[in-house]
């Protein structure tokens, strides 16, 4: 049984995703974290940012790829304003003469001289708003391209493959940046505020490369806005999250959403508030009783390690005697060897998805939901998934204190175990406070069982 295809998981998250992104600001360093460690993408603006620069021409839509590529040739001339200025020579002519001006500044002096001229001087003014909304657009990639997008082209990812392959559309753009005569004679960026209703008016400019640049700019103040409409929200997700061979994360993602989306289809007064809190904290909501704090990739307010020193081993000899031994003495080594402090660490672990559940006067959790997600077809990988997740079930701790004693560790449904899978058959989905939950399984009303 082949594994859920990428495009599916768009399908089931990309309105979510939008919708989210339009209600506040949404943290999800902990999912780019594990896209790509190098680009180390931490907000989500520089998402939004990086997304920009890897748009084409799509339905009759200038994408940022092909508008660099046009630059060159559409900056050959660019738009000037003209004023004629008389000026006045002796003995010199610069210009085209102003007969009628020059005959009147011959009658003020009183002169006869026919050394005296008056010619018209053009200046030429790039000072104009198609200039600086051309302008602002080109800042705004460079900047992107040379900052936010720098990782990943020296490293040559084939999913950037227009801006790294042989780097020609880069050196297009510093090029066009640097040495471009025209550009360099319009004002500095920084000094011009531009107003929505100069931007629009510039839409309307009979030089293409201007209509460009304006819907351009506009597209992207709107993404700094958070304003994106759906298929952009998937084609967000399909840049960042499923490139290079990252659809894991993309799985990730659903999970976490699907179940956000049973509290708020739930329960009443939910008030959603993505923050950008720490500790990985992907959103946190409230409703009369309870608040609730989802985290991924994270311990949350747990502890989910063992430490040698905090354990108690066995006196007669066997396996965890020795291994103690084995321990201490890598610890001893690493030192003396190396130069490195090891931590004697028996066990330590991190879940994907984290749900708290606390009261809301007190703070106090009062139930605990782990989530372990295998993205996969192999029934193998879902077993050992199982086993890490009865692991921390089972080692979970508050401070220094286990949260469950030894004979209620699974019993008790203060804290529940979620192995999410795709497409895997399984004989039985629950027993205890262990439960399976598949792909699929979200469009029930009762799949997440909280009570």
């Amino acid at each position: 049984m082949a594994k859920t295809e990428a495009k599916i998981l768009l399908d089931e998250i990309g309105d979510e995703f939008c919708a989210y992104l339009q209600s506040g600001d949404i943290c999800l360093n902990s999912f780019f974290r594990r896209i790509d460690p190098v680009l180390n993408i931490n907000d989500i603006k520089r998402l939004l940012r990086i997304h920009f620069v890897l748009t084409e021409d799509r339905d009759g839509e200038k994408g940022v790829i092909n508008f660099v590529k046009e630059l060159p040739r559409h900056l050959r001339r660019i738009k000037t304003s003209v004023q004629r200025r008389p000026d006045i020579f002796e003995d010199e002519i610069k210009g085209k003469i102003n007969w009628q001006k020059t005959y009147i500044e011959r009658n003020k002096k009183n002169s006869k001289s026919k050394n005296l001229f008056a010619c018209d001087r053009i200046d030429r003014d790039y000072n104009i708003s198609e200039n600086f909304v051309l302008k602002k657009i080109i800042s705004v990639i460079h900047s992107i391209v040379y900052y936010d997008l720098k990782p990943a082209i020296d490293n040559n990812y084939f999913w950037i493959k227009d801006w790294s392959e042989d780097k020609l559309l880069k050196h297009t753009l510093k090029n066009v940046f640097f040495k471009n005569i025209y550009l360099r004679r319009i004002r500095p960026v920084e000094d011009v505020l531009l107003s929505d209703r100069e931007i629009n008016k510039v839409m309307s400019s009979r030089k293409k490369v201007y209509r460009d640049s304006a819907k351009l700019l506009a597209r992207y103040k709107k993404l700094m806005n958070y304003d994106l409409h759906l298929e952009e929200a998937k084609e967000l997700l399909r840049n960042t999250f499923i490139h290079p061979e990252k659809t894991e994360v993309l799985f990730e993602l659903y999970w976490v959403f699907k179940i956000i989306q049973a509290f708020q289809k739930n329960s009443q007064n939910v008030r959603f508030n993505i923050i950008d809190g720490t500790n990985n904290i992907v959103a946190e909501w409230e409703d009369k009783k309870h608040k609730y704090r989802i985290y991924h990739n994270s311990v949350g307010r747990f502890r989910f390690w063992e430490s040698l020193r905090e354990a108690s081993v066995p006196e007669d000899d066997g396996f965890f005697v020795r291994e103690s031994i084995a321990l201490k003495k890598w610890e001893q080594l690493s030192e003396l060897f190396f130069d490195l402090n090891k931590l004697d660490s028996l066990w330590g672990g991190r879940p994907d998805i984290i749900l708290e559940i606390s009261d809301i006067h007190t703070d106090r959790i009062s139930k605990v939901l782990i989530g372990e997600v295998k993205y996969t077809d192999n029934i193998n990988y879902p077993a050992e998934g199982l086993r890490e997740l009865l692991e921390y079930v089972s080692l979970i701790k508050k401070g220094q204190k286990y949260c469950l004693s030894k004979n209620e560790i699974f019993t008790s449904d203060n804290i529940l175990g979620y192995l999410f899978v795709d497409k895997v058959d399984y004989k039985s989905n629950r027993l205890d406070n262990i439960i399976v939950v598949k792909f699929g399984d979200t469009k029930r009303d009762d799949w997440l069982e909280l009570s």
